[in-house]
Parts: structure tokens; C-alpha cells; sequence
């Protein structure tokens, strides 16, 4: 993924509340993603330790990290969807943060674009549902189900060389 999404990132401290809300206000209602999971792969996607996800190859795990940009940018535009007025993480975002907040959604979307989906991943198929529900809320059903669509596909592109090995 290109590293200049990163700049568009908001703070650390902002991007773990943003993830907290996400997890207790957005996720219960479809569980797309496991928070372990995610937070295992943020922690490895900061370098802070490679090893909270030994269960995958280096290969895998670099897979999921490499999609995994447009998951988290995806978790904050969903995020900040739901995030009440009266919140106090809005304290941990600045002015440029919280310009940025309605672009989330669809800088996670360029991402997967920019990608080509060259060896997809979990994060993948995770970063489209996700995109798909942030469409819903915005009242773009169509543009909604071609996400999923995009989501089945790289699901099914997932699983087809997995099931050749049973």
C-alpha cells in the first residue's frame, strides 16, 4: 500500500480511540471484524511486535498488512460516523483530523483500488463489507452492493486455492 495514506492518518492516540469506538459502537451490529484479530494486526501494522500473530506465515501476515491501511481507514470512517457529538474523542482529533473525517471511508476504497487486489486477504474482503455498510449509512445502496459484490469476489478468490489443498 502506498505509505502516503499514512500521512493522512490521524494521531496514534486518536487512531486507538477511534478503534475503541468502532468496536463498542459500530461492530456489534454485522461483526465483520474480530477484535482480537484487528487489534493483533494494527499492533504489528505500528512494529510495535511482529509476533502477536505467530498462527500466520510471514507471508500471510505481510499480505494482511498490506491491505490492512484501507481496513483501518475504513474503521474510522465508520467510526467517526457514529461518534456522538458529545464524545470526548473528538479532543484527541485536531481541525486537519476532523476535515478529513467524511474522506475516511473513501481514501480506504482508493487504497483497494491503487492496490489491483493482487493476493487477497482477510483484510480485503473485512475492508469492502465495511465499506459497503459505510455506503448503507450514507443512503448509496447501489454503490453498497457492488462493495459487497467486490467483497464476495475477493472471498471466493480466497477460499478457491485454499479448497484445491482439502
Amino acid at each position: 500500500m502506498p505509505s502516503a495514506a499514512n500521512v493522512r492518518l490521524p494521531s496514534k492516540m486518536a487512531i486507538n480511540k477511534l478503534v475503541e469506538v468502532f468496536f463498542i459502537d459500530v461492530n456489534w451490529q454485522y461483526f465483520i471484524l474480530e477484535k482480537l484479530y484487528f487489534d493483533s494486526l494494527l499492533t504489528c501494522w505500528y512494529g510495535t511486535n511482529v509476533k502477536t500473530l505467530s498462527h500466520l506465515s510471514h507471508e500471510e501476515l505481510e499480505r494482511e498488512l498490506y491491505y490492512f491501511p484501507a481496513l483501518l481507514f475504513q474503521v474510522l470512517g465508520l467510526a467517526i460516523q457514529f461518534l456522538s457529538l458529545k464524545s470526548p474523542v473528538w479532543e484527541f482529533l485536531t481541525q486537519a483530523d476532523m476535515a478529513l473525517c467524511h474522506k475516511y471511508s473513501d481514501i480506504g476504497a482508493e487504497l483497494m483500488t491503487q492496490a489491483q487486489r493482487h493476493n487477497v486477504a482477510l483484510t480485503t474482503v473485512q475492508a469492502d463489507f465495511l465499506r459497503a455498510s459505510w455506503l448503507k449509512n450514507i443512503g448509496k445502496g447501489v454503490e453498497a452492493w457492488h462493495s459487497i459484490g467486490s467483497a464476495i469476489r475477493s472471498s471466493c478468490s480466497e477460499l478457491i486455492p485454499m479448497s484445491e489443498n482439502w
